[in-house]
């Protein structure tokens, strides 16, 4: 065995011990994803006790209009909203 067929043994048999299995290679599934529960419950959601609106230190998506970051939340729910979609959150 010459150098050249050490060098491509040795490549070739890392390659095969560190291949991925072709499993989680290739397309993503057809099954359904599995759906995230709400981040609020309804019920507190809507009981309209004890919201406040709260300014953060840190930037958080909206709850309301996912449109962009705010750094005020609701202090109850624990949500991220912008000042203009805080009662149409709460509202039913």
């Amino acid at each position: 065995m010459d150098y050249l067929e050490f060098r491509r043994y040795v490549t070739t048999s890392y390659l095969r011990s560190n291949a991925v299995p072709p499993s989680l290679v290739g397309r993503i599934s057809n099954e359904p994803l599995v759906k995230r529960s709400k981040r609020v419950s309804d019920s507190v959601r809507y009981d309209c006790v004890n919201h406040w609106i709260e300014v953060t230190e840190c930037s958080l998506r909206c709850g309301e209009c996912n449109v962009g970051r705010t750094n005020t939340r609701c202090e109850k729910c624990d949500v991220g909203l912008h000042a203009k979609c805080f009662k149409k959150f709460h509202v039913v």
